[in-house]
């Protein structure tokens, strides 16, 4: 462990997924805490429930040997599919380490996922879960993949071979088969429906270049900070946040499966200094008594994925350290994680909607729909151009279907999603303006924009309403409200008051399903 390892992992000359592992550890050391996991794993060679590097280290590069054993040939791609443990990120690592794009679905992907991306990539090989491997009856579902490795120890009566059985046949010291940086490393699909979503391809070099510099400060942060979240490791925000950590030696507490309850519990017994989450998490945790438990070790509330209401981000604030900040993140699957960062320090709450600057080597763009900049203050599409772009659009500006606009000391604000942005009577329409009419009633937990049909209008936007427990208020009340608290053409037509909102597998609402479910009121 010196200043030159950290150096070197910071400036990433060669740096892979398959040798991440290996530059970490010299950077930090063996002996370090990698993760804290709180389901058991069934491997002779990985333990639980603090992992060390070093050991951590050792496991990937004896499954990546032992996959490149069984078959595994540069560029194959190999599904992953198991429930949310960590032993997804490590089969990650492996698959890397063996020259090979890692495929990772969704722990909630069901029979027509896994054939359909079975289908789209090629796939020939496929790490799965023994109770999924029953359960999706894999090989009827995916004929075309040849081989099955499964997941831990266990082994079927058919006779597939074992990831545990792999690894500890192989040396702790097998190289890696050697890739650039640039080639694929990753294949991320856009969301848990992986049937009709597209594949991200992404390198070694797209999601480690923001995250590398991160090992100059772990020299001062191994110390004292530790990382608690409950996030999907099959998406890319949840990769991402690994992979932080192990580039700046900072462990991580992993959570299986997100319980608001338990995740308070945990902040209180194991005092992290950062929680990471996306805002359905947030608001989870807010319904469930926060105020009741002692969370002021948290210094760093971070949050991504979609956007963050002021009001969540004031209350976590007021439960964390004094000094305690609360840091947004935008990005995408196809920019490899966060593009741009809002930091809300101590004792200054941010406005309504985010508001934030590029990370490092990130340069953005305004475009009007000639491809031109717009000028300060208009809306736009957003475009990014950075180091994590996905392959195939390296160096040129990714357009990310996102409304902004630029505002003082070149910060971009988000507007709103281009796809869910209404037209009424000829006015762009953000649903992040609709919902902003209700943000503030008492009775209100969330209210959600989306599109209804309207004769004279074109289109008119209406709101569904989750009230906050023992709130009660009337739709009529709510649509007077929201009247009174936006201009004309952002009134909405209708609020229905409704229990839950429906949810994609990253736990984003999903418009649509709304639309339809109020299509004929």
């Amino acid at each position: 462990m010196t200043v030159l390892s950290r150096l070197s992992l910071a400036l990433g000359r060669k740096l892979t997924l398959g040798n991440f592992l290996d530059r970490a550890e010299r950077a930090h050391g063996g002996d370090g805490i990698a993760h804290v996991v709180d389901a058991p794993l069934d491997y002779r060679t990985l333990a639980g429930p603090e992992i060390p590097r070093r050991v951590a280290r050792a496991f990937v590069a004896r499954a990546g040997a032992g996959l490149v054993a069984n078959g595994i040939a540069p560029g194959d791609h190999v599904i992953v599919l198991a429930p949310n443990r960590i032993d997804t990120l490590y089969a990650i690592l492996a698959i890397a380490r063996a020259g090979a794009v890692a495929v990772p679905l969704h722990p909630l992907a069901r029979e027509k996922d896994l054939a359909s991306v079975a289908e789209k990539c090629g796939a020939r090989a496929a790490l799965v879960d023994p109770a999924l491997f029953t359960e999706l009856d894999c090989k009827k579902t995916a004929p075309r993949i040849e081989r099955w490795i499964l997941m831990g120890s266990e082994k079927t009566a058919q006779g597939e071979l074992s990831l545990d059985a792999l690894a500890a046949g192989a040396s702790p010291d097998a190289p890696e088969v050697e890739r650039k940086p640039e080639d694929v490393a990753v294949l991320l699909f856009t969301s848990g429906t992986t049937g009709q979503a597209k594949g991200a391809r992404l390198s070694s070099r797209s999601l480690l270049a923001i995250l590398r510099p991160l090992a100059l400060a772990g020299r001062f942060l191994t110390r004292t900070e530790r990382i608690l979240e409950a996030l999907p490791i099959a998406h890319v925000m949840g990769l991402s946040v690994h992979l932080a950590g192990l580039a700046s030696g900072v462990p991580v507490r992993h959570v299986t499966r997100f319980d608001a309850q338990r995740m308070l519990q945990l902040v209180e017994e194991t005092h992290p200094s950062v929680f990471v989450g996306v805002p359905a998490m947030y608001r989870s945790l807010v319904e469930a008594e926060p105020e009741k438990r002692d969370l002021r070790s948290v210094r760093a509330w971070i949050s991504g994925a979609d956007a963050m209401p002021p009001e969540l981000i004031a209350k976590m604030k007021s439960l964390g350290s004094r000094v305690g900040f609360f840091i947004e993140l935008y990005g995408s699957v196809e920019l490899s994680g966060p593009a741009l960062v809002r930091i809300s320090p101590p004792g200054l709450d941010p406005e309504g909607g985010f508001l934030g600057m590029p990370l490092l080597s990130v340069s953005t763009r305004v475009a009007g729909d000639d491809g031109n900049e717009v000028k300060a203050g208009e809306t736009g599409e957003l475009w990014i151009k950075g180091p994590g772009v996905m392959v195939g659009n390296e160096g040129e500006w990714f357009k990310t279907g996102d409304l902004a606009r630029r505002e003082r000391f070149g910060l971009v604000r988000f507007v709103g999603r281009k796809k869910d942005v209404f037209k009424v009577s000829g006015y762009t329409v953000a649903p992040e303006d609709v919902e902003a009419s209700l943000a503030q009633h008492p009775a209100v937990l969330r209210a959600v924009a989306f599109p209804m049909q309207d004769e004279k209008k074109g289109e008119a936007p209406a709101l569904a309403v989750v009230l906050r427990p023992g709130e009660k208020a009337t739709e009529e009340e709510l649509l007077a409200h929201a009247a009174a608290h936006s201009a004309a053409y952002k009134r909405p037509r209708a609020v229905f008051i409704v229990a839950d909102l429906p949810m994609t597998s990253t736990m984003k609402v999903e418009r649509k399903k709304l639309a339809e479910r109020f299509k004929d009121r």
